[in-house]
């Protein structure tokens, strides 16, 4: 069996110390960025709030035809003339009332009169699942979202009699906003901390590796 002795030189060694190092240095750089990007995403994804009207059920007191039905109320689509909008037939007091298949917890009600300047949806009062109500005024009459923020309800259903002027009364679109689980904002902490913890110490091994290549 035989032996081989291999002679690296401090030169060497420290060549590739410092290639190592700025591998090392790319690497925690990547992991830094990539730890705020989870950041970030974790903190937009527990603030958004969702619009549970898409997923209701509507019934209007009367449509304008089969293009202009109840569905159009809530179809996502606002702002448009004659397109995702529901108009009443002939009414100015007309009605649409939301069902969920299960409860939804609430805050927050966004309007979009029809986008014409013939029929207006002024105001008109929302009744909801468990009895309250919501007086609802000064809707934008050029079809703009009009906002109402209320205390937090969970409901099944809300019913909105609107007080209009014109021929065809309706709505472009109503939207409903759910308040965000209060377990989110628990999860969100904690994956926050975790993420900032990561690049705390991302950011130190660069300092150390840094430290290190500078004194070879």
């Amino acid at each position: 069996m035989r032996f081989y002795e291999v002679k690296i030189s401090s030169k060497e060694l420290i060549r590739g110390g410092k290639k190592m190092a700025k591998k090392m240095k790319g690497l925690v750089i990547l992991g830094a960025v990539t730890t705020l990007i989870l950041v970030m995403g974790t903190v937009l994804f527990a603030a958004q709030a969702e619009n549970v009207a898409l997923s209701a059920t509507a019934t209007v007191s009367s449509f304008f035809g089969e293009t202009m039905n109840a569905q159009t109320a809530i179809d996502g689509i606002t702002e448009k003339f004659a397109e995702g909008e529901w108009a009443s037939s002939g009414e100015v007091k007309p009605w649409i009332e939301l069902k969920w298949d299960s409860s939804v917890t609430i805050n927050k009600i966004v309007i979009y009169d029809r986008n014409n300047t013939l029929d207006n949806a002024n105001g008109g009062l929302i009744t909801f699942s468990d009895g309250s109500t919501l007086e609802i005024s000064d809707i934008d009459p050029n079809g703009k979202a009009t906002e109402y923020v209320f205390d937090t309800k969970t409901v099944t259903s809300l019913k909105f009699e609107i007080n209009g002027a014109g021929s065809n009364v309706g709505l472009s679109e109503i939207e409903v906003y759910s308040v965000a689980s209060e377990e989110a904002p628990k999860t969100s902490d904690a994956g926050l901390l975790t993420f900032v913890l990561l690049g705390a110490s991302s950011v130190v091994g660069l300092v150390v590796i840094r430290k290190k290549a500078t004194q070879n």
